[in-house]
């Protein structure tokens, strides 16, 4: 006999009903045996009376608090996101629109918008062609 799928195993594990002969094989074959054994713990677990949950010394909420307030102090001071630069389309449109060079053609441009050091927007472009 081939080995018993999982779902059968499953049913064996949970004293359902199995196919003819499954239960023997689980039963004489190591590998069946095994998988078995490991669904039957895993049933011992889950069936197993949850422990008592304990509430946690005040000190805990304390110190969550605290670190709450030290992230929440970090990200006000932080400075701007690149998300609030202003939008670069007429960069774009202006690469979309440009010639693309003779044998190819302009199949995409992707435009990057950042900040540097000194606080300055670039806007980078670049364009990707395909060779005729």
């Amino acid at each position: 006999m081939t080995h018993p799928d999982d779902d059968t195993l499953a049913a064996i594990a949970l004293g359902d009903p199995a196919p003819s002969g499954a239960a023997e094989h689980a039963r004489s074959c190591p590998q069946c045996a095994q998988t078995l054994a490991a669904l039957r713990d895993t049933l011992t677990t889950l069936h197993a009376p949850a422990p008592e949950l304990v509430a946690p010394p005040q000190s805990v909420w304390h110190a969550v608090e605290s670190e709450l307030d030290r992230e929440a102090d970090a990200a006000a001071s932080a400075p701007a996101s690149v998300a609030t630069l202003p939008a670069a389309q007429p960069v774009a449109a202006q690469a979309a629109t440009a010639p693309a060079p003779a044998g190819f053609t302009l199949v995409g441009t992707t435009t990057i918008t950042y900040r540097d050091t000194q606080n300055v927007i670039h806007d980078a472009t670049a364009k990707l062609y395909r060779k005729n």
